[in-house]
């Protein structure tokens, strides 16, 4: 089943820049793609089609009953909710523990049985002993892995990692890469962005590389 389709995509910024040119994929249920390019390429303004924050000058996004040329304001929300995002950043709030910061992604839906799902994500994601520590005590592997939780808290049919690796040393970097291709076999379907061939390699799902805005 197609989960995500890009048809003939183009996105020209204000200032005349192109960022994304003729970009078609499309992903099915369940599969995991790499998209991998340099810095400037195009990879983060991709994922943000996907999840709407940006529109096609040309061509159409479609995310699971979601299309870019049709969809309303007032359901950009409801796309989001279903949708797993890992940023750059990990944008975890510092006066709040690690439980809390995956449990505030739940009740900003009114998720019920938020206790037992968080705790669930939390053993997923390797992070039960961490629970009750505040950001500042995590390793930045870690702090990627919290990012992952809170994404996967809401249990989204599609999961967007922007450079998981990116900012960590090669061992944590490989235990985030173990974690993804995990949760892949349980059934979410993974798009992660990166600038790193190797991740690719590893992950040993599909790769779409870009560069300077178009897919290679």
């Amino acid at each position: 089943m197609q989960i995500l389709s890009f048809e003939r995509v183009s996105l020209q910024y204000p200032q005349g820049i192109e960022a994304l040119k003729e970009v078609s994929f499309e992903l099915k249920k369940g599969e995991l793609f790499t998209l991998v390019g340099p810095n400037g390429s195009g990879k983060t303004t991709l994922l943000k089609l996907i999840y709407m924050e940006l529109f096609p000058t040309r061509g159409t996004v479609r995310v699971k009953g979601f299309s870019s040329s049709k969809i309303r304001s007032r359901d950009i929300p409801c796309l989001r909710r279903r949708l797993g995002i890992v940023p750059q950043a990990t944008e975890l709030l510092e006066e709040r523990d690690v439980f809390e910061n995956v449990a505030l992604a739940m009740r900003a839906v009114g998720g019920k049985g938020i206790r037992r799902r968080v705790w669930e994500v939390l053993s997923q994601t390797g992070l039960s002993s961490r629970a009750r520590s505040s950001p500042h005590q995590l390793s930045g592997g870690e702090a990627k892995r919290v990012a992952i939780a809170r994404a996967l808290v809401n249990q989204p049919f599609l999961l967007l990692a922007d450079e998981p690796t990116g900012g960590i040393d090669q061992e944590r970097a490989e235990g985030i890469l173990s974690l993804l291709k995990r949760i892949n076999r349980q059934g979410t379907a993974i798009l992660l962005a990166t600038q790193d061939e190797r991740v690719g390699q590893s992950l040993a799902g599909g790769i779409l590389r870009i560069a300077q805005g178009r897919l290679i």
